[in-house]
């Protein structure tokens, strides 16, 4: 029988991978967001499973949201947890310093806990050398399709410069092991030959990381991403589209809550559903053949439509990177289906704010605007927060829900 999860919030696992230590400590903003944000898991596990969260605000917020929405998991913490039961470590992304984490609270606590062992498979599976490797699959299983070209991997500054000589527009340089729009450089040929800081940041990243990619800056219209399930036994399943917001520095900022449906409209009229067929067949099948004997886990594939001119057709680029953990667009669809009404939409927002008293200042305005709205158990419009706010909160996740009435849909 499979075991519920042990639930755990660490963003920046690929950071922690780059790193590789077992004793890796995250920088401030991680820890603070990890710290403010502990409670996010309860809207993407299921009612088995549990969420560790060390604050006793967290608990009693956890309370109140059960009350709300009695299939949300139970949270644990050093002060309560359910000793009769067994559970498997399932942090927000894999890395060797959190289960060396998970580990430490096995013994400290007793906790009842099985806890992965860390492999060099997996930091070889982060990579957006693999991603790489899974585009150029999907280049052999849809040859009719007009893909992208594939990412150059260089490991030196003469290899960049060499790769760039001769050619023309802007082009986006990216360490190995990053996401969610960070460890992103774009930047021009001449930029390249003339900011010494430019080389400084690309030589950095193959000091720390081995290697850096460098392809073209594409004319993105549209970020979205196509969310999976690897079974660890050789299948992946196809969970849902993700719609997702960036800010401009191309960090991430919120995801379209709705059906299935209404995702596929958002994406626009031009785009050709038959291709986003063909390309969601062909990615789950390439990813069951990289992912689906070694890895048990949510995969989250980022891909976006662009245009290469003003008159050809959207293209669509099928893998920008594959997100090897939990996703918020993973927990944007577990919200959409098991907490929002069948004929609501809405956004998730998640936003940093440094004005100690900002968020809550806003948190308490949502509150009087929208007020919340249920029915059985189901959000039909309004607002709600994600996670406790306090005067110091600086991370906001929350989501802003609207009634739609079934005509209308």
């Amino acid at each position: 029988m499979q075991l519920s999860s042990f639930i755990y919030f660490n963003p920046g696992n690929e950071e922690a991978i780059g790193i590789g230590r077992r004793n890796y400590t995250p920088v401030f903003s991680v820890r603070r967001m990890e710290a403010e944000l502990a409670c996010l898991p309860l809207w993407y596990g299921d009612s088995s499973d549990v969420v560790w969260a060390e604050s006793p605000v967290d608990e009693d917020f956890a309370e109140l949201m059960r009350c709300l929405f009695p299939g949300l998991p139970r949270l644990v913490s050093p002060r309560r947890f359910f000793p009769e039961e067994r559970f498997v470590a399932a942090p927000w992304g894999l890395a060797p310093n959190v289960l060396a984490r998970f580990e430490r609270w096995v013994k400290q606590y007793r906790l009842p806990v099985e806890v992965p062992v860390w492999t060099e498979v997996y930091r070889r599976l982060v990579s957006r050398e693999t991603a790489c490797r899974a585009l150029a699959s999907l280049h052999a299983c849809l040859p009719s399709e007009a893909l992208p070209s594939l990412p150059f991997f260089a490991s030196s500054l003469e290899e960049i410069s060499h790769w760039l000589h001769g050619k023309q527009g802007r082009f986006l340089l990216k360490a190995p092991f990053s996401s969610s729009g960070r460890g992103l450089l774009p930047l021009s040929v001449a930029e390249w030959e003339e900011d010494a800081k430019k080389r400084q940041w690309a030589e950095a990243v193959i000091r720390r990381q081995g290697t850096v990619s460098i392809e073209p800056l594409y004319d993105k219209l549209k970020d979205f991403a196509m969310e999976f399930y690897s079974d660890g036994a050789g299948q992946v399943t196809y969970r849902g589209l993700s719609l997702f917001q960036t800010v401009r520095t191309g960090a991430y900022s919120g995801n379209l809550l709705g059906s299935e449906d209404f995702r596929l409209q958002q994406l626009g009229a031009d785009v050709d559903r038959s291709a986003l067929e063909r390309v969601r067949e062909a990615v789950c099948r390439v990813l069951a053949k990289i992912y689906g004997m070694a890895y048990r886990g949510p995969l989250g594939v980022d891909m976006f439509l662009y245009r290469t001119d003003a008159v050809s057709p959207l293209r669509i680029h099928p893998c920008v990177e594959i997100n090897m953990r939990q996703t918020m667009g993973g927990l944007a669809l577990h919200l959409s289906e098991h907490y929002l009404a069948p004929e609501a939409r809405g956004v998730f927002f998640l936003s940093f704010h440094k004005q100690p008293g900002e968020v809550l200042a806003r948190h308490h305005e949502m509150l009087r605007r929208y007020p919340l709205q249920l029915r059985e158990h189901r959000i039909t419009g309004g607002y709600l927060n994600l996670c406790p706010i306090s005067e110091e909160t600086g991370y906001w996740a929350h989501i802003l829900v609207e009634h739609v009435p079934a005509s209308c849909i």
